[in-house]
């Protein structure tokens, strides 16, 4: 079984990143940061 999501990130791998950036500069970065 092939999945068209995974065969979209294949062939569009920049959307899929700039996508997940914007996802993540939207979420709190305090709640992303390890703690050092």
């Amino acid at each position: 079984e092939v999945s068209t999501h995974a065969a979209h990130l294949r062939c569009h791998p920049e959307e899929y990143v700039s996508t997940l950036q914007n996802y993540l500069n939207s979420l709190p970065t305090c709640s992303l940061m390890p703690k050092m």
